[in-house]
């Protein structure tokens, strides 16, 4: 099944499988990680991996919200014409459509998380209405590596649909924004009914957990990421927060738990 469907306080929460599984080489992901770390966190949780220290698995889910009179969408994916991309499919299945959709909320700037705004030149979501972080928006507007705003994002906001919100605004009823930068300068977590964190792309595989100072080749700032992993680590635990990581196995949905160097991530589904 391409989702997976839950509870959280007011909310019907579905979690969509976005790309296939698949995976991918550590040493490609994560180039600081020398081969004795990733052989120690392979053997502490072989699960995460892939038949030996070399190799992670990983994915893409996208989040659903709803409830309390709205349908929103956190993230759109990679583009709709791209062979591995399912999210539209795995919404038909649940009985979701695009004109359903009434908020688009987009986390940050990458191509898998914001490609799948248009369909054949039109929005995809048609009905919705787009809005993004300020922090991640102005950062996002001027950057000259991923420069694709103008593709992806720009067109949005010449429709008159696009709504630039501030970092820590409530987009919904219950629905909250957390800035969570260094991945991107605004990458912005969601936490729903103080109950579900959806942590954008601040950690992308569990091994992150016992090893926040893993950072992987897409960050930014790794510094900085690794603080704010550091943060929502510790949240996610202390809160007792259900979690939800787009790039984990399982629909990225779990737990942090255990004590200090101990944390580690405990799945919801097995």
């Amino acid at each position: 099944m391409p989702f997976h469907r839950f509870t959280v306080g007011d909310y019907e929460v579905f979690l969509f499988q976005a790309q296939p599984h698949r995976t991918i080489e550590v040493a490609d992901l994560f180039p600081d990680v020398d081969q004795e770390e990733a052989k120690s966190a392979y053997e502490n949780e072989p699960q995460w991996f892939a038949e030996s220290e070399q190799q992670l698995h990983f994915t893409q889910t996208i989040p659903l919200l709803r409830g309390k009179g709205r349908t929103i969408l956190i993230d759109t994916g990679i583009p709709h014409e791209t062979e591995n991309a399912m999210l539209f499919s795995g919404m038909a299945e649940a009985g979701i459509t695009p004109d359903d959709v009434d908020l688009v909320f987009l986390t940050h700037r990458d191509m898998d998380h914001v490609g799948g705004n248009f369909r054949d030149g039109e929005p995809a979501l048609p009905l919705a209405r787009y809005a993004i972080g300020r922090t991640e928006a102005e950062t996002y507007r001027v950057d000259e590596v991923r420069n694709h705003f103008p593709t992806f994002v720009g067109p949005l906001e010449e429709l008159g649909i696009l709504d630039i919100v501030e970092d820590d605004a409530e987009i919904a009823p219950g629905v909250k924004l957390l800035l969570s930068p260094g991945h991107r300068a605004g990458t912005t977590s969601v936490l729903v009914d103080n109950q579900l964190l959806l942590v954008a792309d601040t950690w992308h595989t569990p091994v992150q957990i016992p090893n926040p100072h893993w950072a992987i080749k897409f960050d930014t700032d790794p510094a900085l990421a690794v603080e704010s992993r550091r943060e929502l680590i510790e949240r996610a635990a202390t809160d007792q927060l259900l979690v939800a990581v787009p790039h984990t196995p399982n629909f990225g949905l779990g737990s942090v738990v255990g004590d200090g160097t101990a944390r580690r991530w405990k799945p919801t589904i097995v």
